[in-house]
């Protein structure tokens, strides 16, 4: 009898054409330190640009965007979230990319952290910024380009952004393609999700295969 995961993936296959092995997925990193230490005056400084202004009346829906990122390289944290980026000098270890929910970045800029120097560090488990824990999706820095494509497919660029360095994914305007990229799978899988509501198959589903995905092909380049 045919499983509900292999009804999922043979339907995936045909929609998208995705085809993978959920075993091909490996964690990595957790045995590197990941720990950096920057100013607090600077930090509280750079969130600031991450505050939300007060809601127009009758204004349109915001859409839906790509998770927070937390990166360090050559010296330099950054942080995106919501369309903005902000750079902040900072010193350690970090060899990976840090994906977490928005709201902490909300949350942060709104009430300031207050030990200093401010040490963030990645546990193999959780993102600690100072004391707050965050729940994070972590990926390996690479930055080499998933196999130097001239032409990238919609996986590649979302492999491509999760595992170049914030200053090469911007400067080679991945990231600009990644946002793009991630509006119109969020509209695509919303509707399929929609012709595939018979079978209980949900928008949630979807992006979770698409993410599967994604994580197969960074690991089969590393």
């Amino acid at each position: 009898m045919i499983t509900v995961e292999q009804a999922t993936k043979s339907i995936l296959l045909v929609v998208f054409g995705l085809s993978f092995d959920l075993n091909e997925i490996k964690d990595a990193g957790n045995m590197q330190n990941n720990l950096i230490t920057v100013s607090l005056k600077e930090f509280n400084h750079a969130m600031k640009t991450f505050k939300l202004g007060v809601p127009r009346k009758n204004a349109k829906k915001k859409p839906i965007i790509p998770p927070a990122v937390l990166s360090f390289f050559d010296g330099i944290l950054t942080i995106e979230s919501d369309e903005k980026l902000v750079n902040i000098r900072a010193t350690g270890e970090w060899h990976g990319k840090a994906e977490f929910s928005n709201s902490i970045v909300n949350a942060i800029a709104m009430v300031p952290l207050s030990t200093n120097p401010l040490v963030i560090k990645y546990t193999g488990e959780k993102l600690l910024i100072g004391s707050t824990s965050v729940t994070c999706k972590w990926t390996l820095l690479n930055e080499r380009k998933i196999n130097q494509l001239s032409n990238p497919s919609v996986i590649d660029i979302f492999a491509m952004y999760r595992t170049l360095p914030a200053h090469q994914a911007h400067a080679d305007g991945i990231a600009k393609k990644y946002k793009s990229v991630h509006q119109a799978m969020l509209k695509e899988t919303e509707k399929t999700a929609k012709k595939l509501s018979a079978y209980e198959i949900t928008q949630e589903d979807l992006i979770t295969l698409i993410e599967a995905k994604t994580e197969a092909k960074i690991s089969s380049n590393n």
